[in-house]
């Protein structure tokens, strides 16, 4: 999260960290909030092929974590 509030917020000179409003507050006003948009070539770190076998395990084992009962 720190870095999301760096690219998004710091960077841009916009409100990071507790300087961001709440969303709950004012519904009617502005957030004046940061955006960040990345892109990233999975075949410039491996191949694409074991970026799909690891992207595939890891949902696999976050679609088996049973959610907690409230």
């Amino acid at each position: 999260m720190m870095m999301i509030d760096i690219l998004s917020g710091i960077l841009l000179g916009l409100p990071f960290g507790r300087q961001v409003s709440s969303m709950y507050e004012d519904l009617h006003a502005g957030r004046n909030l940061g955006q960040l948009h990345l892109v990233i070539n999975p075949a410039f770190f491996s191949s694409c092929e074991l970026f799909r076998k690891h992207i595939s395990q890891t949902m696999q084992e976050l679609n088996s974590v049973k959610p907690p009962r409230f």
